[in-house]
């Protein structure tokens, strides 16, 4: 996708591989700020579809049930905040990402505007836009470098995919889905379903 962003002063070189500074550099220039942009295999991907009312509707709603979930206790809930993960026996990742939702329970993480290291729990909302990289590339990483839950909400094709403790558990907009490894956290999706615009499905009747 191109992207009208700029590198420093000077429009983005968008064919050359770029490194975790050049992002991070390219980020914080006040021309971007605001835009949600990740570094993937060296390409600067912008996340647009994010933007979208359903999108936006779906987040925010699992957004709100996580913080009053994790009201009292040590954890604490981000949205689209941006995560390096690193592991020990791997280093850090060559990828930058902004998961839509992510749940971390250990301060040292946090460095400034970004968490380093893997966060307990992360829900990516599907976009059509971006669909690849959160089945493919994102998930494997989240995977690969020890993110205990994950969770892919596709209200395009109706299905919720949960990765937990090496097991993939499936479920639609019409289930109450529980988190694995936060205790009596859920979500009743089909209260979201409600909430979105229906007009694009093409399976719900």
């Amino acid at each position: 996708m191109d992207i009208s962003l700029r590198f420093g002063d000077n429009p983005l070189e968008l064919n050359r591989k770029s490194s975790v500074d050049d992002f991070e550099s390219f980020c914080d220039h006040p021309y971007n700020k605001g835009s949600k942009i990740e570094l993937i295999n060296g390409r600067f991907v912008l996340m647009a579809g994010n933007m979208s009312e359903n999108h936006q509707r779906i987040a925010r709603r699992i957004m709100a049930k996580a913080e009053n979930y994790l009201e009292g206790k040590p954890c604490e809930v981000f949205y689209d905040f941006r995560l390096h993960l690193y592991r020990e026996e791997f280093g850090l990742c060559e990828n930058l990402y902004e998961p839509d939702i992510m749940i971390n329970c250990d301060t040292n993480r946090l460095k400034k505007n970004k968490i380093v290291g893997v966060p307990e729990f992360i829900a990516e909302v599907i976009s059509k836009s971006t669909r690849d990289y959160d089945y493919d590339e994102k998930r494997i990483n989240y995977l690969k470098y020890g993110v205990k839950e994950l969770w892919l909400v596709d209200l395009f094709d109706n299905k919720i995919t949960v990765h937990a403790n090496g097991e993939i558990s499936r479920y639609t907009f019409y289930d109450e889905v529980h988190s694995v490894v936060f205790p009596d956290f859920k979500i009743a999706f089909r209260e979201i379903l409600n909430a979105v615009d229906k007009d694009e499905l093409k399976w719900y009747v």
